[in-house]
């Protein structure tokens, strides 16, 4: 890319994080130059027309923009999922955490409405790690829709943390208890209490538990509803889950998203 295309690059990517929104009018408002605000815009439009960045070249300028190369990461895969006219806009992402919020590194688009599979989360975050054969993960974080066996067991595989959240009515097998879901286990726990379920435990029931050992921790938050945090049994995790937990309860926080994603 010319010098010109750097600076305007340079630009969107220090914009986009520190407002958080990707409307390029709005953006344009706020570029330190003397150029008039309508000829930012055409400078902002005319780069998205001819210059074309793979995911490879914009997770690296993500990762080196915000000083992560070297460092552990916490990640968080997420999806959105909405209708332009009578196409399904299905994104399934992989976002870094930098300073609270989760910023992009890489997505795919579904082509389907509805959740992705363990398939294509394991192709995500396969195509993440070629990109970055080194990565250090600290934990990926994710909400309930990414709980399931063949895919928490393949993290187990490759060594991968996870702190991952689960439905109220998930079935907990343990050993020298009887099956129980999350919010029977829990029904005496008030709100703003949490608890730590003592050993390790297998989600399902019956024959279904055949997932990787986890291990829970549980908030009840003060709306009542049941915050419960699967995690791969990680010395740390346990307390990375309770930090996250604490973050959710930042009244500047929706209590639904483990991570705030930033744009």
């Amino acid at each position: 890319m010319s010098r010109t295309r750097h600076e305007t690059l340079g630009w969107l990517v220090v914009l986009i994080v520190r407002l958080g929104t990707v409307s390029l009018w709005r953006l344009a408002a706020h570029v330190a130059s003397e150029a008039d605000l309508a000829s930012v815009r055409r400078r902002f439009y005319r780069f998205f027309q001819f210059v074309r960045l793979d995911a490879e070249i914009g997770a690296r300028i993500v990762v080196g923009f915000l000083g992560l190369a070297g460092k552990p990461w916490t990640l968080a895969i997420d999806r959105t999922n909405w209708k332009l006219g009578k196409t399904e806009i299905n994104i399934l992402m992989i976002c870094v955490e930098w300073r609270g919020i989760g910023v992009p590194l890489i997505f795919t688009l579904l082509g389907k409405a509805g959740n992705s599979s363990s398939a294509e989360r394991i192709d995500l975050l396969g195509r993440l790690k070629a990109i970055f054969p080194d990565m250090k993960i600290a934990a990926l974080t994710g909400d309930r829709e990414f709980v399931g066996n063949v895919w928490m067991a393949w993290l187990e595989r490759q060594k991968i943390p996870f702190v991952l959240r689960l439905k109220e009515n998930q079935h907990v097998v343990r050993d020298g208890h009887e099956t129980w879901p999350i919010e029977r286990i829990t029904q005496n726990l008030k709100r703003g209490e949490h608890t730590k379920l003592k050993g390790f435990c297998r989600l399902g029931s019956g024959g279904q538990a055949s997932g990787p050992r986890v291990r829970l921790v549980i908030m009840r938050l003060k709306t009542g509803e049941l915050l419960a945090l699967a995690t791969n049994g990680r010395p740390d995790l346990p307390e990375q889950a309770s930090n996250l937990i604490a973050r959710l309860l930042s009244p500047n926080l929706s209590p639904k998203p483990l991570i705030r994603i930033g744009f």
